[in-house]
């Protein structure tokens, strides 16, 4: 993986930034001065929770945009003082981190000064996947609903895997296999 960290006071300048496959910009304060263009990559706005400023455009062609949402200081924001165009093929990976959320505006957290604008194709149901601990959303609902720029979802929670139910499921698993070799013999 490529790594780009611009953190808290740090800056980076270009025409265009790309970010492609196997790329990653991340940070917590910094800012990019040119065109962010992400075909492929993966752009986490903070290092935990922190704010990016992009001055220029933003491309979100392909790829993924990891955004933290809890409580006001303890999320992702990305702003940007130009355009947002969205491609098909980028995702929207949101961690809760709150359980007093019971609706995601992304406007709210993506600041699009210049607007938000889609790619024919683009379906927000398909492009946001949200992780919570529970599986559920604090409401007790298993979909929360999702709002950007002109594009309204709602869409299914998914489980943060725990270490320890990894561990389990893999013990399990491999239980099982001796098991079945036993049999077999």
């Amino acid at each position: 993986e490529n790594l780009l960290i611009v953190r808290d006071g740090g800056t980076v300048e270009a025409q265009n930034i790309f970010i492609n496959r196997n790329g990653r910009l991340t940070g917590g304060g910094g800012e990019l001065i040119g065109n962010l263009i992400v075909n492929g990559g993966t752009v986490a706005p903070g290092d935990s929770a922190g704010t990016m400023r992009v001055d220029g455009d933003a491309n979100f062609n392909e790829g993924q945009l990891e955004l933290e949402i809890g409580d006001p200081t303890e999320s992702d924001y990305l702003i940007i003082t130009g355009a947002v165009f969205v491609g098909t093929d980028f995702v929207f990976d949101i961690e809760l981190t709150s359980d007093s959320i019971s609706e995601i505006v992304l406007d709210d957290y993506i600041n699009a000064e210049g607007g938000v604008s889609f790619s024919d194709s683009f379906d927000l149901a398909t492009a946001v996947r949200i992780m919570s601990e529970a599986g559920l959303f604090p409401n007790g609902e298993s979909t929360m609903l999702v709002r950007f720029g002109n594009q309204v979802a709602s869409i299914a929670a998914a489980p943060i895997p725990l270490p320890g139910a990894i561990a389990f499921m893999i013990t399990g698993l491999a239980g099982m296999g001796w098991v079945r070799k036993k049999k077999s013999t």
